[in-house]
């Protein structure tokens, strides 16, 4: 019974529908706000690219590349690791032994 539940959800949320329905929302949202992504993206640049006006302050770019760093290589230490206490650590073992 419930896995029956969970099997119609799983299926109904992972289809083509899901996907149009996300397409549809980002054009949307992109149409509402006027384009943001194009109308901005010379002052995203510029903001990057501008130097501190003191020597020993970090610039944007050097700000933007410790928070990129910070998010992706936690999400993936911490996807793994989760992988591992889950149970995946037979299909780690796996793709060792096949490489």
């Amino acid at each position: 019974m419930f896995q029956t539940i969970i099997s119609t959800i799983s299926s109904f949320m992972y289809s083509k529908l899901l996907v149009i329905i996300l397409i549809g929302a980002g054009v949307y949202f992109t149409v509402r706000t006027r384009f943001p992504q194009v109308r901005l993206f010379k002052r995203a640049c510029e903001s990057v690219t501008e130097k501190p006006e003191d020597k020993k302050a970090i610039s944007s770019f050097q700000a933007l590349m410790v928070s990129t760093a910070s998010r992706v290589g936690t999400g993936n230490i911490v996807g793994v690791s989760s992988a591992i206490c889950i149970g995946a650590s037979c299909i780690i073992k796996n793709v060792d032994v096949e490489n």
